[in-house]
């Protein structure tokens, strides 16, 4: 069974911004959970904003909070990550960053990763996009 949903989390931006792009959130297959890339924006679509502007740590910070969230929402935490693509702008600062804010928040249960370096994103001042998979068991 396939489910398609884009919930409403605190501070992130709101439904009507996946259906303008014509996307969802998050899609379930089976026991396998997929989340869009997660991006520090906040807002509807027609007021779309970067939180933390050109700062990598920052909006990782915000991203894997939202990571959280996103998570909560299908009765699953972090320690069901299997795999995360980190899409950046700036791999210095992301180098930086990832020992201080993502070591710390991914703990014991890591899930794979790749890293992958972008030209730029849709909006100016973003310099990281995550899409994540998830397993439910």
């Amino acid at each position: 069974m396939i489910r398609r949903s884009s919930p409403q989390v605190n501070n992130f931006i709101t439904p009507d911004v996946f259906k303008g792009f014509g996307f969802n959130q998050i899609v379930s297959a089976g026991d396998t959970v997929h989340l869009a890339g997660v991006v520090a924006n906040v807002g509807s679509l027609e007021d779309l904003q970067i939180v933390h502007p050109d700062d990598t740590a920052r909006q990782l910070e915000f991203i894997l909070r939202v990571i959280d969230d996103l998570l909560k929402t299908e009765h699953l935490d972090r320690t069901n990550l299997v795999s995360l693509t980190i899409y950046a702008s700036d791999l210095p600062a992301l180098a930086e960053a990832i020992p201080r804010v993502y070591v710390p928040w991914v703990g014991d249960h890591a899930p794979n990763m790749s890293i992958v370096q972008v030209a730029g994103f849709l909006l100016p001042g973003q310099v990281l996009e995550i899409p994540a998979v998830a397993y439910r068991d």
